[in-house]
């Protein structure tokens, strides 16, 4: 079953039970702390290709290359305590339930009405699925297939744009701040007062049709009628702030 609307609408989305899969607004999350936000959010989403293999023995890379992400979540809290408390207090936040990892059963345990529910690794993967949804980690368009060459063209245009938000290193790249007021002074019906009610999936996608337009009307109204000097001297609009000179 796709979750896909109730993301871009910004419901909490059913993982075990009673227990749901919290979108956090901007507003939360400036009230969490950025930060925190992403080590959380990180802490969840770690993944066995993060680990550098190049410093593991030949025999430890073939064993690491067999874990799945399931098994390597398990290894990691079974070795890391600060790994524990990091998964816990995510946990706490995305999930708004208590957690624990029980080193016997080597099974992590999310805590429901004090009924203790194993977090299988079917459930697992759901939870990732559901938070890079959520938060802007994902190309949900992977699977797309455009009808045509113009659907095509701004599939690409789209996947381009995605992937630059995506970038997580950089002094260039735009933070979550410069990102908001984009959107919070060039959206219709959203300003610096509401933006705050936006998920972070509302607010990148929001900020995607933003430039989609902006390169659509730059390149079919704008361009053909500049000369080549003022096509090199013009300027985008979406830029960092601290890019911003008045």
């Amino acid at each position: 079953m796709s979750d896909d609307l109730k993301i871009l609408k910004g419901s909490p989305i059913q993982l075990i039970d009673n227990i749901f899969v919290h979108p956090l607004t901007l507003g939360e999350i400036s009230e969490l702390g950025e930060d925190l936000y992403v080590l959380c959010l990180n802490g969840l989403l770690m993944s066995k290709n993060h680990i550098p293999i190049n410093e593991l023995s030949y025999e430890e890379r073939v064993s690491h290359s067999k874990l799945t992400e399931y098994q390597f979540f398990i290894q990691l809290l079974e070795v890391d305590l600060h790994m524990r408390e990091i998964v816990t207090n995510a946990i706490r936040v995305f999930l708004r339930t208590d957690s624990f990892f029980d080193e016997a059963t080597r099974n992590f345990y999310l805590i429901n009405n004090n009924n203790h529910l194993p977090l299988k690794e079917e459930d697992f993967l759901r939870l990732r699925d559901v938070l890079s949804k959520q938060n802007f980690r994902s190309d949900s368009a992977e699977n797309y297939k455009p009808a045509n060459k113009k659907a095509n063209a701004l599939l690409e245009r789209l996947n381009k744009v995605k992937s630059e938000i995506q970038k997580k290193t950089g002094n260039d790249s735009l933070t979550l701040a410069d990102t908001i007021s984009i959107v919070a002074s060039n959206s219709k019906n959203i300003s610096i007062l509401n933006v705050w009610e936006l998920t972070v999936n509302q607010l990148y996608l929001e900020y995607l049709r933003l430039v989609l337009w902006d390169n659509y009307h730059n390149d079919y109204f704008h361009l053909p009628h500049m000369s080549e000097k003022d096509r090199k001297e013009m300027k985008h609009w979406v830029v960092g702030n601290n890019k911003i000179k008045l």
